[in-house]
């Protein structure tokens, strides 16, 4: 079988595509190797009817209402190679699968590069978060401390001043 679209991120955004091309009747195999990016947060936000929702329980109702339709199948697998072929992709799984779709979908989300400081991995959704839309409300009118390394640290700091006043910026190192 060829796959209308090969779908490789079974978050958000890889779920929602597979609901709306399943609706569509397309042929979609679905990849997701089940390691989601915000495995370490408490609650989801920023999604109308879920906001505040575990990420576990927003992925098992959003596999429950995708999986409704019968041209979507789910691949729990992780994906290690693609190839381009002249009318499509082949896609190669962990487990020697491999796959033919005539459309690639890449919603494999993104992955935070986190400072080189022993124990910072430990401090990753307790008191170290990334995403400011995603927490800013939880921490509003807190103390917060910035650590960012790069050029547009000033911009973060903007940012973060609609959430604190409260900022204490450090560029670890670089001026």
């Amino acid at each position: 079988m060829i796959y209308d679209c090969a779908i490789i991120g079974g978050g958000p955004a890889g779920l929602n595509a597979a609901l709306v091309l399943g609706r569509a009747r397309r042929n979609v195999a679905l990849f997701d190797h089940n390691k989601p990016r915000n495995a370490v947060t408490h609650a989801s936000h920023g999604f109308l009817t879920r906001d505040g929702v575990t990420p576990a329980e927003f992925r098992r109702v959003a596999y429950e209402e995708v999986l409704k339709y019968p041209s979507v199948e789910h691949h729990p697998v992780e994906v290690t190679d693609i190839r381009k072929l002249n009318a499509g992709f082949l896609i190669s799984t962990h487990e020697g699968e491999q796959i033919q779709a005539r459309k690639l979908l890449f919603a494999s989300g993104l992955q935070e590069t986190l400072p080189d400081i022993p124990g910072v991995r430990n401090l990753y959704g307790k008191s170290l978060f990334y995403c400011p839309y995603c927490d800013g409300w939880e921490l509003r009118d807190k103390s917060l401390f910035v650590l960012f390394d790069h050029p547009r640290v000033f911009h973060l700091a903007k940012l973060l001043y609609n959430w604190s006043r409260d900022l204490i910026v450090c560029t670890n190192g670089p001026g």
